[in-house]
């Protein structure tokens, strides 16, 4: 074979598995034989040399043979096996298998790839644990004849980084640019997208050469399209002398350094090195924002590790063809139908290749250009050029009928002379990656070197050359259009010429384009195009070329990737036959049957953790806290196969290269599969919209309409179910964890990795900025909030002694938010029209400070982007304002600075949510002190034009401060905080808070690009939003941002008033008009209560007979359902007059249903209350009764019973006891015990319902104060057992000293009116009366009267919330306790166990006589004294409290 070592590590670098690219080996049986027989004497070495005899070449073996002494595992396995091409019966030798087992393993394995992975399996088990890979590649190198991929080997597992080969050029750019440490593909995403604080000195230096590719990155990553052309470029300016005209002695200082020397670098030079330093993800993120950009795309340039071609592919996967950098639908570039025609040229022709392309992709209609490739009109193209020489940029041309194409078609701009910038791979895999060759030469060019041409226009199917500059007829010229013909002839391929003038004259550009434009349609006509994917595929380009320096970890994670997606779809297609849903979509359905425990439990989930938190009693918290264990555990045990392989799958990857290889193999293929019907039904969607909008045009009927509004319901229905990526299984992760972390459990007893583990992957891919954490799942507005902190806790102790700072964004949806934050910090949250953001996620940013000497109060920064407000998928009739109201809570309380963004001028949807924003604020502050209280806000205003619009919206943002103002005072007042204005919640500033962004586009469809005042103004934005966070006192760390986080979303979940409303306005007008209809209702019921009470005591009073009470009974029961029926109707005419009268009127119609609802469910329980009152009263009043006259059936009972007990006691001749007496009597009692039993009236349970009436608003803190809540022993100068604290009231007052002095007035002042309370308690209890709920109201009704002085004396002191729930729960459960303790007393003593007493002591004497044979003398003699005892007690009663 003889080739050198080194075209053979060429070779093998471009490696493909066994059986595809590599030579077979002939005679390898017998040479194996030979092999054998060689191995039982131990002739490694000789028989080495027969094979080399034999045409079978040396293994070369590896560069440097330093491996790891660690144990190979069997992931390790697959990426060695795919290392290992021809000779694997020579392999399965040495490794120590019988000719027999190894011929077994190729009969059981079809593939190369897996016939090696099985020997080497097999091998890894009978080795074990002396398995490492020093012995393996050991082994490998010395076999000869294998063929081995050291340098992917080397790359993956080798000690010795394996040092890079480049030319000087190179070398001398990456020293200059100081880039050396950086090379190759070094500088990866979290270094990439961190954020740099600069001081203005450093700023002002941006000619330093070593800065010029970070300025180029931060450019680009803000989709600045100019800075391609306007980076830095040179180590120091030249100074403008003014003239063009030079003198002799002067003319040699005025011209321009060269590159040594100090002088200009070509800008495509920096584009093209940075590039090359960059990884896979970053050039990903690159490549998308230079396609929205409209420039041109890097694709191939030379390997400088080894003679082949340098194929970005990568980043070409991932990038879509669309304007909106929505990736999920559109086609990407890789898998896209196109044709390729490349451009090139031949010599230095006058004309330019790079402005023809340009000119090509321009718009002939509208006069638009636009430098889509580096040309001649750019800055610094004239610069000597290096490493961008020998490269391939490419482009695509929008079909369009002024450029005569059917379809896609990619350009290449193959830059630098074919002839010599080109070396054979990388004209061959251009070969056959394009279809048509356009070069640009020059006809004396061709008469001199036509030669030296011919081996590169033989390779191309069909070559356009286009003749720069005049053509003359003479001898040569025919001469060598002749010879190219012939050739032409000879090869089989197709040439066109197109020359550029006519006559002596020169064509113009349009004209020359357009003829090239025919040509080149002409030939594709009819000729269906292949994606850049199938052209690399069936090409055999494999072997010409290299992708990156982690091929190996691709690889293995495309493979892993694969498996993943296969086991979704197999579980899906399952979970459909169980089901008969006859869909052929992959992913169909994906979501219920892979993801269930988001999908279908947490919803469950979500619902009962709002309800714990608003829960009013521990009964029913228990009760919930039972039914979520039971959600838990159902999540803990319905784990699908898919999930378990991507978490084992995820957590296994070797490096973190891999991993992210890995999850974003796996988009990918789900992207894939989701395009081949997302498109179809999203078009669907579109078509019966239009139908929709037409039938309302046409007038037609309601139910044809409602009718196509199900058909489009259907349809969305369907891409619902479509919908799935990988975002969905990382939110199935963290749902599982969270419930593992609840029960105490760890994953490994499913067959998980451990908690640990998956909590260490991913805090890991946080911190690298490869997955967003997804703090709200907005399906369900559920929050993990036990694996969020976990995963928050870890990365803090990873990132040590490191603090953040929030910035979120806030607006309608489609305002442009995620748009905003990709352009102004290079991330990639989704973007799309329409509601694209689902939920909130946050990526995490490193900041770099340069130039700055003071200690930073933060070096990360936390990037919160948000679901859209006022969503159109969620409008319905029965629309609901809280969705919209707690996530903007949740967003604004979270950030440090909270963008609010607006699309254009109107602020009005925006200004309600606000309003809202800062009355829940305030609340959740008051509710929860740890919350912080420093935020900032910043208004911006999309599609709209600072020039135009500072002066113009000037006087409206003031006017719109000032509303928040009075909304902001008002809420205050009723939550008893200090804030007076907007400001003192959120902190803003009319001039310098609000910015404005001018349109995004600009320019026709195909040549749309990122205006260019966008990019500035949003990097202006940035630079406001830097500079603030400087003010910040200091930063967060990210566990104190979980708690924050945590503390925050259950202050929102438990807020079950505020959010209801679309603004403050609602909020007062729905207060007023309860706070009216609640006083007329009081003031009704206690007229209802006193008239029933005087009116069942007037009748009951009446009654002589037992029977007398059962009547009366039903005819008050009767009376009372009358009186609620007219008090019910008198509340609904009241209502109508306050509707009336109310100054809100046009906004409370809206609750009246609500209210007429309220007043029935009251009418209703006043109802119940009544009945039940009635109830006892009766129950008393016929016990009254029934011991006035001991009834003949009880005499006759007593009798019987005593008579049958003397004659048991006197057969057996015995006395008869006390004590046996008693217990028969006891047994009698107890029956007619039981017959007369009555309810009491519950104090602690109106006190319960009057709490929670009052203060239905404030649930959550009303729940913390009853919980430790307790009796005091006494109401006044109790003020201490109250438990009211300095943090329950605002003072303005700065000072300490003076707070106390204010503090201590406030408690002589709050025991005065406790002693004022007790004294009214007293006053009650000293009655000789049961105490019913009407006494307990007006009592109330007297506390609210007294509390009004209390607030009066305190005016300096602003009262919180807590302080009156407090005050009132103090007051309250002292009071139910009393009025518990006289009803008790007055039924013992007059009431109806008084009565149960009495009866029960005199028939215990008639028992007793009867039992004994007593005389009826005895009998009246004991009665009489019984009688003379209970008199003296009901005129001298004792009643205390």
């Amino acid at each position: 074979m003889g080739v050198d070592l080194q075209t053979y590590r060429g070779r093998i670098g471009s490696f493909n598995s066994a059986g595809i690219h590599n030579a077979t080996v002939k005679g390898s049986s017998v040479l194996g034989d030979i092999f054998l027989m060689s191995l039982m004497t131990g002739s490694l070495s000789f028989i080495g040399l027969l094979l080399f005899m034999a045409g079978i070449e040396i293994n070369p073996g590896p560069l440097t043979g330093k491996w790891p002494d660690s144990i190979i595992s069997q992931r390790d396995i697959v990426a060695i096996a795919a290392c290992i091409g021809e000779g694997l019966l020579t392999l399965g030798l040495v490794l120590g298998f019988s000719k027999a087992q190894i011929e077994q393993i190729q009969m059981d394995n079809r593939r190369s790839i897996e016939q090696a992975g099985s020997l080497l399996y097999k091998w890894l088990e009978k080795e074990r644990n002396k398995a490492s890979f020093t012995k393996l590649f050991t082994l490998l190198q010395d076999v000869p004849g294998l063929t081995v991929n050291w340098e992917k080997l080397e790359e993956t597992y080798s000690l010795v980084g394996h040092q890079p080969f480049f030319n000087e050029e190179l070398k001398s750019l990456l020293l200059q640019l100081d880039l050396t440490n950086k090379f190759p593909e070094k500088i990866s995403v979290v270094e990439a997208l961190a954020v740099d604080i600069d001081d203005q000195q450093e700023r002002s230096n941006e000619d330093n050469l070593k800065k010029a590719p970070w300025i180029l990155l931060k450019s680009l990553l803000s989709a600045v399209y100019y800075s391609r052309d306007t980076v830095p470029n040179q180590l120091s300016k030249l100074g403008d002398t003014g003239t063009l005209v030079v003198d002799l002695e002067h003319f040699y200082d005025a011209a321009p350094q060269t590159t040594e020397e100090g002088g200009s670098i070509s800008r495509l030079d920096i584009l093209w090195t940075l590039f090359h330093c960059c990884d896979p993800f970053v050039k990903q993120i690159i490549v998308r924002k230079l396609y929205i950009c409209n420039l041109a795309v890097p694709f191939l340039s030379k390997d400088y590790r080894s003679p082949l071609v340098k194929a970005f592919i990568w980043p070409l996967r991932h990038l879509s063809l669309s304007f909106d950098e929505s990736s999920t639908f559109s086609e990407h570039a890789f898998d896209i139908s196109t044709h390729v025609i490349a451009f090139g040229r031949l010599g230095r022709p006058t004309l330019s290749k790079s402005c023809i392309l340009n000119e090509i992709l321009s718009d002939e209609k509208s006069k638009t250009k636009f430098p889509v490739f580096y040309d001649s009109s750019c800055e610094s193209q004239h610069e000597t050029r290096s490493v961008s020489q020998g490269t391939v940029d490419l482009f695509w041309l929008h079909p369009r009928p002024e450029n005569y194409m059917d379809i896609m078609t990619t350009l290449f701009n193959m830059r630098g002379n074919l002839a010599e910038d080109f070396n054979a791979s990388f004209l061959n895999l251009t070969k056959n990656l394009a279809d048509i060759l356009v070069v640009f030469t020059d006809i004396d060019d061709l008469k001199r070197n036509i030669k030296s041409y011919e081996h590169i226009l033989k390779r191309f199917r069909f070559v356009v050359v286009i003749m720069s500059g005049l053509v003359f007829r003479d001898p040569d010229t025919l001469r060598v259009l002749q010879y190219i013909n012939q050739i032409a002839k000879e090869s089989s391929f197709d040439i066109k010429f197109i020359q550029t003038n006519k006559g002596e004259d020169v064509s113009k550009t349009g004209e020359i384009v357009k003829n090239i434009l025919k040509v080149l349609a002409e030939h594709l006509k009819g000729k269906g195009g292949d994606s850049l994917h199938t052209r690399f595929d069936k090409q055999n380009c494999q072997d010409l070329l290299v992708e990156t320096i982690y091929k190996a970890q691709s690889d293995n994670a495309e493979r892993v990737a694969d498996s993943v997606l296969q086991e979704i779809i197999k579980e899906t297609n399952a979970w459909r036959n169980d089901r008969n849903i006859s869909i052929n979509d992959d992913l169909n359905h994906c979501r219920h049957s892979i993801t269930p425990c988001s999908s279908i439990y947490t919803s469950e989930l979500s619902k009962l953790i709002r309800a714990l938190e608003v829960s009013q009693s521990s009964e029913e918290s228990e009760k919930i806290q039972d039914q979520i264990l039971g959600i838990r555990k159902k999540q803990t045990q319905n784990i699908t196969e898919s999930v378990a392989s991507f978490v084992q799958n995820l957590c296994e990857c070797r490096t973190k290269v891999e991993r992210h290889f890995f999850i974003n193999w796996l988009k990918l293929g789900m992207e894939k599969k989701m395009r081949k019907r997302m498109p179809c039904l999203q078009l669907m969607k579109e078509n019966e919209e239009k139908v929709l909008k037409q039938l309302r045009l046409n007038n037609a009927t309601e139910h044809e309409i409602k009718q196509q509004e199900l058909t489009i319901t259907d349809i969305e229905k369907q891409i619902e179910n479509l919908t799935f990526g990988v975002d969905f299984l990382f939110r199935e992760t963290a749902h599982i964890c969270d419930s593992f972390i609840y029960l105490t459990e760890d994953t490994e007893q499913i067959n998980l990795p451990s908690l640990e583990k998956i909590t260490n992957t991913y805090a890991d891919l946080v911190i690298q900025g490869q997955v967003h954490l997804e703090l709200i799942d907005s399906d369900n507005f559920y929050m993990p909030t036990l694996w969020i902190r976990n995963v928050l806790a870890l990365i803090d102790t990873k990132l040590i002694n490191s603090k953040l700072i929030t910035v979120s964004v806030l607006g309608l949806q489609s305002s442009g938010k995620s748009t905003l934050l990709n352009t102004m910090f290079g991330v990639h949250f989704s973007v799309s029209s329409g509601r694209c953001t689902r939920g909130i996620y946050a990526q995490l940013l490193p900041v770099r400070r340069h130039g700055r000497t003071e200690i930073s109060p933060f070096n990360y920064l936390m990037v919160v982007d948000s679901e859209g407000l006022r969503s159109s998928d969620l409008l319905t009739v029965l629309y609901s304002y809280n969705r919209d109201n707690e996530m903007a809570t949740f967003v604004t309380g979270l950030g440090n600075i909270s963008i609010m963004n607006i699309m254009g001028e109107h602020i009005s949807d925006l200004k309600d949510i606000l309003q809202i924003v800062v009355n829940a604020l305030l609340r959740l502050y008051e509710a929860n002190n740890a919350l912080p209280k420093d935020q900032r806000c910043f208004l911006v205003h999309h599609n709209v034009s600072e020039h135009a619009a500072k002066k113009k919206m000037s006087a409206g943002i003031k006017r719109f401060v000032e509303c928040l103002d009075g909304v902001t005072e008002e809420a205050a007042i009723q939550e008893g905080s200090l804030s007076r204005r907007f400001t003192d919640v959120i902190q803003f500033d009319h001039d310098s808070s609000v910015q404005y962004i001018p349109c995004l586009w600009q320019g026709v469809y195909h040549l749309k690009h990122v205006n260019t005042e966008y990019s500035s103004a949003v990097i202006k934005l940035k630079h406001c939003l830097m500079n603030s966070t400087l003010n910040i006192g200091s930063g967060k760390t990210f566990t104190d941002f979980g708690i924050q986080a945590v503390d925050l979303w259950k202050g929102v979940i438990s807020e079950n008033f505020v959010f209801s409303f679309r603004n403050r306005l609602e909020i007062k007008a729905y207060c007023t008009i309860m706070e009216q209809i609640n006083r007329s209702l009081w003031r009704e019921e206690m007229s209802v209560r006193k008239k029933v009470l005087t009116c069942s005591h007037r009748s009951l009073s009446q009654c002589k007979l037992e029977t007398n009470v059962k009547d009366k009974r039903n005819k008050l029961r009767f009376k009372i359902s009358n009186a609620i029926e007219q008090f019910t109707e008198s509340a609904f005419t009241m209502c109508e007059d306050l509707f009336g009268e109310s100054e809100y009127k046009d906004i409370t119609i809206k609750w009246k249903c609500d209210i007429h609802l309220y007043i029935k469910k009251r009418s209703d329980e006043i109802h119940s209350s009544l009945v039940k009152e009635l109830n006892n009263s009766c129950e008393i009043k016929k016990f009254e009764l029934s011991t006035l006259k001991l009834m003949e059936d009880k005499r006759t009972l007593l009798k019987s019973e005593a008579t049958k007990l003397a004659k048991s006691l006197r057969k057996k001749g015995k006395e008869i006891d006390r004590k046996t007496i008693d217990s028969s009597f006891n047994k009698i009692w107890k029956r007619y015990k039981n017959e007369n039993v009555c309810d009491k009236i519950d104090f602690q349970d109106l006190t319960k319902q009057h709490v929670l009436e009052k203060f239905k608003n404030n649930i959550k803190i009303l729940r913390k104060v009853i919980k430790h809540t307790t009796e005091p022993t006494r109401l006044s100068n109790s003020f201490a057992s109250s438990r009211i604290c300095h943090t329950d009231i605002n003072t303005e007052e700065p000072s300490d000293a003076k707070k106390e002095i204010l503090f201590q007035e406030l408690e002589v002042n709050v025991n005065c009116y406790l002693q004022k309370v007790e004294e009214v308690i007293q006053d009650i209890c000293t009655e000789t009366k049961e105490l019913l709920t009407v006494d307990f109201m007006s009592f109330c009704k007297n506390v609210g009267d007294l509390f009004q002085e209390l607030t009066s004396k305190v005016g300096n002191i602003t009262l919180k919330k807590i302080f009156h729930i407090k005050l009132d729960m103090h007051v309250l459960t002292f009071a139910s306790c009393a009025f518990k303790r006289h009803n008790e007393f007055y039924d013992n003593e007059f009431g109806m166990t008084a009565h149960m007493n009495r009866y029960k002591s005199e028939l215990y004497i008639l028992f007793q006589e009867d039992v004994a044979n007593r005389t009826a003398e005895h009998r009246a003699a004991e009665l009489f004294c019984l009688g003379v005892c209970n008199s003296f007690k009901k005129i001298f009663p004792v009643i205390s409290v």
